[in-house]
């Protein structure tokens, strides 16, 4: 939470507490003015709720996309293979390998099968 909208949450607070001690001091018998009271006490808990709407909606952002791009340094020479599915020897594209927790994973859009792609030693 950001200071600004600490501050207003306190002044709310203090407004409110004020508003609510002039609206029941209205209803005592020792005040002559009882409405000029009552208007005052209504006004600031009007103003109280005021600030608080005003702090809630200034701490809400409008939503931001994130693009994450993930570089991969292979260890040694790549050569484009053909990629198949262990399970059922479909052909695999690009766009059906997907990284999962910093692995690369394959789904293999015909018989649903997914596993991780291993990389083997080149020595």
């Amino acid at each position: 939470m950001s200071a600004g909208r600490t501050i207003l949450y306190i002044v709310a607070a203090v407004l409110g507490f004020f508003g609510v001690l002039f609206i029941w001091a209205a209803f005592s018998d020792q005040i002559s003015q009882k409405w000029g009271t009552m208007a005052v006490g209504v006004v600031s808990l009007a103003v109280a709720l005021g600030l608080i709407w005003f702090a809630g909606r200034m701490g809400k952002k409008a939503a931001q996309e994130v693009t994450v791009v993930q570089k991969i340094d292979f260890s040694g020479d790549v050569a484009l293979e053909k990629l198949t599915c262990k399970s059922c020897g479909g052909t695999l594209s690009s766009e059906n390998i997907t990284m999962l927790a910093g692995a690369p994973v394959v789904n293999c859009p015909y018989c649903k099968t997914s596993y991780q792609l291993e990389e083997k030693p080149k020595w």
